[in-house]
């Protein structure tokens, strides 16, 4: 189907066809071959490869709604239920971190603001995330609420990624509203036989953290007891 295959042939031995026809032809024309044949047989194969693509295409675009969270762009928690277990267990992915991402105080922006301003936000964070995190799986948990998985990357450039991510969120002022983000963040460099959903509770965990610690900033769970807040990890660097 993806690439025509059309047989010319002056055998008229029909074992000869059948066996063609299982080793991938398309179809056959017969030789001695009248020209207006050829061209005809060669157009009904262009049709067919036209709408294979054009149905490949459609299927493609379909799973990527079906996949990606409407508002903001990113993928959607279904889009990350199956495909990052498979992420984490990649060997060539490894370490891989996991960032839980929440907007401050962001039940006050839409009660102050209005729904429609709080849409946008949402949608300018998830270009942001987009933009800054090509190379991971940006996901909207629900509501104000984000995640990022982050493959091969070592924990101190994790750490600092998601506290450039702070800053420049902070900088961003979507809609002329100042927005704020406490981050928590968890990995398999630390947690070598943590499954995902082990990852995104110590991920929340620190998130958790963050917030308690007055918000606005990253915290990281390297134990699962504590987790520490990034700025006393760079103090003690």
């Amino acid at each position: 189907q993806e690439v025509p295959v059309l047989m010319i042939t002056g055998m008229e031995n029909n074992r000869t066809l059948i066996d063609a026809f299982h080793t991938g032809a398309n179809d056959f024309v017969n030789k001695p071959m009248l020209e207006e044949v050829l061209m005809a047989r060669i157009r009904s194969l262009l049709l067919i490869k036209q709408q294979y693509d054009a149905l490949l295409r459609q299927a493609k675009a379909m799973e990527k709604v079906a996949n990606t969270d409407t508002l903001t762009g990113v993928r959607n928690r279904h889009y990350m239920a199956e495909q990052g277990e498979a992420l984490l267990k990649d060997p060539h992915s490894r370490p891989l971190w996991v960032m839980i991402i929440d907007i401050d105080h962001f039940r006050q922006i839409n009660d102050r603001q209005g729904h429609l301003v709080g849409d946008h936000i949402l949608a300018a964070l998830g270009e942001l995330l987009k933009r800054r995190f090509a190379d991971g799986m940006a996901i909207r948990f629900g509501g104000e609420e984000f995640a990022l998985l982050l493959p091969r990357t070592l924990r101190e450039e994790a750490l600092q990624r998601a506290e450039a991510l702070r800053c420049e969120a902070e900088a961003l002022q979507p809609e002329n509203v100042p927005v704020t983000l406490s981050i928590g963040v968890a990995g398999s460099e630390d947690h070598p036989q943590a499954d995902l959903n082990t990852l995104l509770q110590l991920a929340d965990k620190a998130l958790y953290a963050s917030k308690e610690a007055g918000r606005n900033r990253v915290s990281y769970t390297a134990t699962d007891t504590r987790p520490l807040a990034l700025s006393d990890i760079l103090q003690s660097a």
